[in-house]
C-alpha cells in the first residue's frame, strides 16, 4: 500500500465523538468573539494598540509517517501541505498580543515512498483562528523591533474534497506554537505599519491521529511559515 491517499481514507475516519467536538468548536468561535469584543473595549480605558492586515501562511509535514513500512527498509510518509490567505485583527499591550484571523487554505495531499513523491490537490478549507502572543520591544526612534514567542490554535470550520462538503471539519484543527520577529514603523503619533515574519509548530490534528491508528503510523509535526503586513492605531486614553 505504497503512498496511501488521505483523501480515499477520509469517510473511515469519522466517528460520533468527531461530529460532537465539531458542532462545540462552532459554538466557542461566539463565544471568543464575545470574549475579544470586551478586551477591546478595556483597552479604550486604558490607551493600548489595535490593527488589522493581510497575511499569508503556508504549513507542511502534517502527516504520518513510518519506517520499514513493509518490511523492506522503506520510510513511508503521508501527509497535507496547507497553503492560506486571509486577514487578521490584533489586540496589544506592550508585551503580550491577542489576534484572529480568517483564512482560506488550498490543501494538497503528499503521499512519499523513499523519497518519490505523489502529490494530489481537489481539497480547500475555511479557518478560524486565535494566537496569544509575547513579545519584547526594542525602539529606535520611529522604528522598533520585537522578537516574538506565543501558542496558537487553528480551527477548521469548512473542509471540501473535489468540491463537496465533508463532515466534520474541525477535526483538521491544530494546536501550535510560534516564534519569530517583527517590526514597526511609525507614521505618525496614531498610526504605524506593521509586518512579522513567525515560524510556526504544528501538533497532529485529530484527523491525524486517527489516521495514524488505522494505519499503525506515527504522527508527524507540521511546521511553517507566516507572514503578516498590517496597519495598526494606537487607542487614546478615554478621561
Amino acid at each position: 500500500m505504497h503512498g496511501v491517499n488521505l483523501l480515499f481514507i477520509h469517510a473511515a475516519c469519522l466517528s460520533a465523538k468527531s461530529f460532537r467536538r465539531c458542532r462545540t468548536m462552532k459554538k466557542n468561535i461566539l463565544v471568543i468573539l464575545i470574549f475579544l469584543l470586551v478586551i477591546a473595549n478595556g483597552f479604550t480605558q486604558i490607551g493600548l494598540n489595535t490593527g488589522g492586515g493581510l497575511l499569508t501562511d503556508i504549513s507542511f509535514n502534517n502527516g504520518v509517517k513510518k519506517e520499514n513500512a513493509f518490511g523492506g527498509g522503506e520510510t513511508v510518509y503521508n501527509g497535507i501541505r496547507n497553503i492560506s490567505f486571509g486577514g487578521f485583527g490584533f489586540f496589544e499591550a506592550i508585551y503580550t498580543e491577542i489576534n484572529i484571523r480568517f483564512a482560506y487554505g488550498l490543501l494538497t495531499n503528499v503521499a512519499e515512498t523513499d523519497g518519490e513523491r505523489d502529490t494530489k490537490g481537489g481539497m480547500d478549507i475555511l479557518q478560524f483562528g486565535f494566537s496569544l502572543l509575547w513579545k519584547y520591544p526594542f525602539t529606535l526612534q520611529v522604528i522598533t523591533l520585537f522578537p516574538i514567542i506565543g501558542i496558537d490554535y487553528n480551527m477548521v470550520f469548512h473542509h471540501r474534497v473535489d468540491g463537496k462538503s465533508t463532515s466534520a471539519p474541525g477535526r483538521f484543527s491544530q494546536l501550535g506554537f510560534l516564534t519569530g520577529m517583527g517590526f514597526d514603523y511609525e507614521i505618525n503619533s496614531s498610526l504605524f505599519f506593521r509586518t512579522s515574519a513567525l515560524l510556526h509548530l504544528r501538533f497532529p490534528s485529530n484527523y491525524m491521529r486517527d489516521l495514524a491508528d488505522i494505519l499503525d503510523y506515527n504522527t508527524t509535526l507540521g511546521i511553517g511559515l507566516r507572514t503578516t503586513i498590517s496597519l495598526g492605531y494606537r487607542i487614546p486614553v478615554k478621561d
